[in-house]
C-alpha cells in the first residue's frame, strides 16, 4: 500500500513536472518569438537608417556643401546683375512709349 502510494505520488510529480516543463517551453518559445521581433524591428530600423544616409550623404561632406552653396551664391548675385538689367530696359522702354505717345488727349470732348 505504501509503495502504491509512492507510485502514485511520484506519477503525480512526473504530471507536475510534464505540465512545468509544457509551460517553460511555452514560454521559451514565447520569448524567442519576442525577441525574434524585436531583431527583426531593429534590422528595419538600421535598414531605414542606411537608406536615409545614402539618400543624404551629399549633406555630410562639409566640402561638396560649401562648393554647391557657393555656386549657389554666384547663381543669385547673376540673377540679381540680370533683373537690374531688365529693369533699367523696362525703365528705357516706358519712357519710349510715353514719348511716342500722341498729344491728343484721350477724351476728345476736352479739345472743345
Amino acid at each position: 500500500m505504501q509503495l502504491t502510494k509512492q507510485c502514485e505520488n511520484i506519477t503525480n510529480y512526473l504530471v507536475q513536472a510534464r505540465e512545468n516543463r509544457m509551460e517553460l517551453v511555452n514560454l521559451l518559445n514565447e520569448e524567442e518569438q519576442a525577441i525574434e521581433s524585436e531583431i527583426r524591428k531593429y534590422e528595419e530600423n538600421l535598414r531605414e537608417k542606411a537608406d536615409r544616409f545614402r539618400k543624404t550623404r551629399n549633406y555630410y561632406n562639409e566640402e561638396q556643401i560649401k562648393n554647391e552653396f557657393e555656386m549657389i551664391n554666384q547663381n543669385v548675385i547673376k540673377l540679381e546683375i540680370e533683373e537690374g538689367q531688365q529693369r533699367q530696359n523696362v525703365k528705357e522702354l516706358q519712357k519710349e512709349v510715353m514719348s511716342l505717345m500722341p498729344d491728343i488727349p484721350e477724351d476728345i470732348l476736352e479739345i472743345v
